[in-house]
């Protein structure tokens, strides 16, 4: 598997943790302490960590996500983060390598 079809794997991964944490609500997430995990695909095995920060603004909060995977005995990782309501509308997104 080449590393841009890796990496290409790598966000989608992220995008579906997001949708995963959206369609749950934020409340959930954090009172079932789901702000750690592994998802294997393609034979990777993807860690991801979640990050929930409460913001100034009332039910606003910054979501990080960050996926670190091993390839060819390389440490690599992704991160992105979002705002989101308690009533997970998603305000904004912002991602970064």
């Amino acid at each position: 598997i080449k590393d841009l079809d890796v990496n290409r794997r790598a966000w989608e991964v992220m995008d579906r943790q997001f949708t995963i944490v959206e369609s749950m609500g934020l409340d959930d997430v954090m009172n079932q302490n789901l702000l750690q995990g592994e998802i294997e695909r393609d034979n990777i095995l993807y860690q991801w960590n979640l990050q929930i920060e409460e913001q100034e603004v009332l039910q606003i909060y910054l979501v990080r996500l960050k996926l670190n995977w091993e390839l060819n005995g390389r440490s690599k990782s992704i991160e992105a983060s979002t705002l989101m309501q308690a009533s997970m509308t998603l305000l904004e997104g912002v991602a970064s390598r």
